[in-house]
């Protein structure tokens, strides 16, 4: 209640107290709607390297520990890592506290990618070569399944809600680390069927063809030959 002098400017400054009060407790205009997600998948494939660093005695008591198959000699193996990193870059207009869009980049990579050939098999280049094309299979087998995997994450992440429910969209309250926790979320939802789709794969290279190369495929050979099916 403003008391006034007659002239009516108390109730002037009454009324403009109750506006100014009222537009700070407003604060300032929310955000529009959720704001686009760009998502944009990269493929890190490494090329394959072949390298002798084992004994073909240690390459079979690697695979014993690890419990391979025993479906041709053991004169090497195809490793690789596999891996993925999320980069969220929430984007706001010059001066302004809006996010206007929300990029998203996904590195999938397939690295460390080797080919171990028993180094007892430098003597037997007739055995090397074989167990060399045998192993590039493995490896080539490996590439298709990356790459159809691949095809699919992006579909993936442009169907999956990433934005935080209930989310303001300024940058001062997104956080783009629970965005990154929602595009995990789908990736590794995705990798059970991978897994899958893989070992699939690698076993569709260890024919019993294979193995007979490896066993009779080369003349004087010094291929194991008590280890295949």
């Amino acid at each position: 209640m403003c008391a006034s002098d007659g002239t009516g400017e108390g109730s002037i400054a009454g009324v403009s107290s109750l506006l100014l009060g009222s537009i700070l407790s407003a604060g300032a205009p929310a955000c529009p709607g959720p704001p686009p997600v760009y998502v944009a998948v990269l493929i890190d494939d490494a090329a394959v390297q072949t390298r002798t660093d084992f004994s073909l005695a240690q390459i079979e008591a690697m695979r014993r520990q690890v419990g391979g198959p025993d479906k041709h000699p053991n004169l090497g193996f195809y490793g690789h890592r596999f891996g993925y990193t999320v980069d969220v870059q929430p984007a706001t207009l010059a001066g302004g506290n809006c996010v206007e869009s929300i990029k998203v980049t996904v590195k999938m990579a397939l690295s460390q990618r080797v080919i171990e050939i028993g180094k007892d098999l430098l003597k037997d280049p007739c055995l090397f070569s074989i167990a060399q094309a045998h192993y590039q299979r493995h490896a080539a087998a490996d590439d298709a399944v990356f790459v159809q995997y691949m095809k699919t994450i992006e579909p993936t992440l442009r169907s999956a809600q990433l934005l935080p429910p209930g989310s303001s969209y300024t940058a001062d309250t997104l956080d783009p680390k629970a965005i990154e926790a929602r595009v995990r979320g789908a990736i590794d939802a995705s990798l059970e069927p991978y897994d899958a789709a893989r070992s699939a794969a690698q076993r569709g290279v260890d024919t019993k063809g294979e193995a007979e190369k490896m066993t009779t495929g080369c003349p004087a050979s010094s291929a194991p030959e008590n280890r295949h099916t």
